[in-house]
């Protein structure tokens, strides 16, 4: 490698230039410039530091380059986890990292890696995947490599410039309200607890790991609210408790029937511990089947019992998120309530990902504020806020 200096002023500014040899993606000569101001001894010993900097780089990506890919995505994951994800994220890029990326580019030294091996990868998990399922492959393997290219092991990501399939936009269809009461009414028959978690989780829109861990002090009978700020989580077989999915913690407001729903329920927790002698702690978990509360219900146990029950009772087609989550967001917006104000009581960290789930329910509400402009504009009707309709206009 070859440096030069110019002059620009004597004795005072000088360029300096460096080659750096040709660029792997385009073919083109490259160079490293900086301008430096002092004497042209002073430039020629910075000249020295910028070529070392430059061969100190250029070590550092060919060292990296020469590990595999595989090896990449295992020092990712690890780095992941230290990051204090959650292991059911972990456990998710795991999943992808074993089945989807290793077993086609794990032996691929990065230095080798191109872009068409990515895109030649998306193209062959088409026949087994989903465009979902694939476009969480890409996002794995792209943020890897970003990772690599801030560890100074390879130059460029070429995973940024792959296409994976477009994903299909999902419209939420949630089921009638009726069919959700019919299920209530069947768990009140076959498992009251269940009934009452499923009562708690449509009318609040939390999720069911969130739901698993709520406790009896983060409830409040008299003010009609409870709180949430931690959620239940599969691990290894077992559960622990967790962060909630955005990291906040929310208020939500409950309805008098729900409020009176909690209430019987925690008198019939009372009189099943005070049978086995003992008493539900404050902190008691609000959905547990032991005596006490001392253990929450599992989030995955409760997807099973909503699959039986729904069985039992002869409907099909929705999951329980369809039948609490997603029921209790689109109904509110066609409510007409604020898509803040459900992105809240959603937890969801910022409205606009509400937006994107459910903006498919949104154009009734549009046809709504149509109506009331045209009548305000008509003359036909007066606004709520009092005062003839023209006096208003003339104010506007």
């Amino acid at each position: 490698m070859r440096g030069s200096i110019r002059t620009k002023v004597a004795g005072k500014v000088y360029e300096l230039r460096v080659a750096l040899g040709r660029d792997p993606v385009t073919g083109r000569y490259r160079q490293k410039s900086v301008t430096v101001r002092g004497s042209r001894a002073e430039a020629q010993r910075a000249l020295r530091r910028l070529l070392e900097e430059v061969d100190d780089g250029q070590h550092r990506a060919v060292e990296g380059g020469s590990r595999s890919f595989g090896e990449l995505l295992d020092e990712w994951l690890t780095h992941k986890a230290a990051a204090d994800r959650s292991p059911t994220t972990i456990a998710r890029y795991r999943s992808v990292i074993q089945w989807q990326l290793k077993p086609a580019l794990g032996s691929v030294a990065l230095e080798r890696l191109e872009t068409k091996l990515f895109d030649d990868l998306y193209r062959s998990l088409a026949a087994e995947l989903e465009p979902a399922s694939i476009r969480k492959a890409h996002v794995v393997a792209r943020a890897a490599l970003d990772r690599a290219v801030r560890w100074g092991w390879i130059r460029r990501n070429p995973a940024r410039t792959a296409e994976p399939p477009p994903v299909r936009v999902h419209h939420v269809q949630p089921p009638d309200p009726e069919d959700v009461r019919r299920l209530i009414l069947a768990a009140e028959r076959h498992d009251p607890l269940f009934a009452v978690f499923l009562r708690v989780a449509a009318a609040t829109g939390a999720r069911r790991g969130e739901l698993c861990a709520l406790r009896w002090s983060d409830v409040d009978l008299d003010g009609g609210r409870l709180t949430i700020e931690r959620s239940i989580i599969v691990v290894d077989g077992g559960v622990r408790e967790a962060p909630t999915k955005t990291h906040n913690r929310r208020l939500i407001a409950l309805d008098p029937g729900t409020v009176a729903c909690l209430r019987q329920h925690l008198d019939q927790q009372r009189d099943i511990a005070a049978r086995c002698g003992s008493d539900p702690a404050r902190d008691a978990f609000v959905f547990s089947r032991r005596p006490g509360g001392t253990h929450p219900l599992r989030p995955d146990n409760c997807t099973s019992s909503f699959e039986r029950l729904r069985r039992t009772t002869g409907l099909s087609g929705f999951s329980l998120k369809d039948a609490t989550r997603h029921l209790a967001a689109t109904r509110l917006i066609a409510a007409g309530v604020d898509v803040r104000t459900v992105a809240g009581r959603l937890g969801h960290s910022r409205a606009s990902t509400t937006l994107d789930v459910y903006s498919h329910w949104l154009p009734g509400r549009d046809r709504e504020a149509a109506s009331v402009l045209g009548q305000l504009l008509d003359g036909s009707e007066e606004p709520s806020s009092g005062g003839s309709s023209k006096s208003s206009a003339r104010k506007a």
